[in-house]
């Protein structure tokens, strides 16, 4: 089957606005929304595709723009299997116009719709919109001491938070969540149940969450996306198997563990970045590393295809710098 590998430009403006094209009628998915780029040439670096395709495309010259990897797609057609490389590209010199003949648009991320857009292209606009960390939640003694771990992600610029509270039956779990979508809801930009009792709490309860993380059981064991499409569905994955599984439940982030030792974990076989790579560069959806690392290590995973990193010690207990 044929391969293509494809270099797609995610291109702000001074403004931070997206430059953002409509596809000619008569092509294929005509019609939809896309982002910029074209194929990388036989030996061609993914960067210098990005400068020529965009060149080429819109008239704009990206050569000495910020570029850093965002996220890579593979996606099957039934006559060909495409690699979306996507990197995002940081202002431009030159008029933007639509060389082809395409319309282009000024859009903010919040604008992005999926369904505006061809089906691989789902995942770009996740990964613009999901952050670089996540915090996963610890353990505390009081309340009082939860609100202070809440208090430092927050110092941290946190805006995403998985409420994991294993020690809780499901009674207990809905009463801690009820008391923190009260007083942090608007705190946080993703606050999301954790388990079994997060996944019933989302359908028995109406709070103000945006989604649950699963952990590898749970996702061994469902058969069907257990909530609505425009929930967040995350997963633990450890695994080729347990990735593949995720993408058919529909999942729209994941965590890919263990990387690196751990406090609770240090001799447990471990991925390192090779292993984390190799995995991510099968995931359909944005992944973040976990285990053994912090803000020092965003860099790294993102080179490694990752959105970045989460954990709970590196954000949770002050006194501590790894998960």
């Amino acid at each position: 089957m044929k391969y293509i590998h494809v270099a797609v430009a995610v291109l702000f403006d001074a403004d931070g606005k997206l430059l953002i094209a409509r596809r000619p009628e008569h092509l294929h998915q005509g019609g939809l929304l896309e982002f910029p780029g074209g194929k990388v040439e036989t030996g061609e670096r993914v960067e210098q595709a990005l400068v020529r395709e965009l060149g080429e495309e819109l008239g704009v010259d990206v050569t000495h723009s910020p570029k850093h990897p965002l996220i890579c797609i593979n996606y099957s057609y039934p006559d060909k299997n495409v690699c979306l490389d996507v990197w995002v590209v940081e202002g431009f010199r030159g008029e933007a116009q639509g060389r082809e003949g395409q319309p282009l648009f000024r859009m903010s991320v919040n604008d992005l719709t999926p369904e505006t857009f061809p089906a691989a292209n789902k995942p770009i606009i996740d990964a613009l919109k999901l952050p670089s960390r996540c915090l996963i939640t610890g353990e505390y003694t009081s309340d009082d001491d939860m609100g202070s771990g809440l208090e430092r992600a927050l110092g941290c610029g946190i805006r995403m938070v998985v409420l994991r509270a294993p020690a809780l039956d499901r009674s207990a779990y809905v009463v801690w969540v009820e008391g923190i979508t009260g007083k942090w809801r608007d705190q946080f930009e993703f606050l999301l149940v954790h388990g079994e009792s997060g996944l019933s709490l989302m359908k028995d309860t109406d709070l103000p969450v945006d989604g649950c993380h699963l952990t590898s059981v749970q996702l061994s064991a469902l058969q069907d996306r257990p909530i609505p499409d425009s929930k967040w569905l995350g997963a633990s994955c450890h695994s080729l198997a347990e990735l593949e599984k995720a993408h058919v439940l529909g999942c729209r982030y994941g965590f890919v563990s263990p990387v690196l030792p751990t406090l609770s974990h240090p001799d447990g076989e471990l991925l390192g970045w090779d292993g984390l790579e190799a995995l991510t560069k099968c995931a359909t959806f944005p992944v973040y590393a976990l285990g053994g690392v912090d803000d020092s290590n965003i860099s790294q995973a993102r080179e490694a295809g990752c959105q970045g990193v989460a954990g709970i010690r590196a954000w949770w207990d002050n006194n501590l710098t790894n998960v």
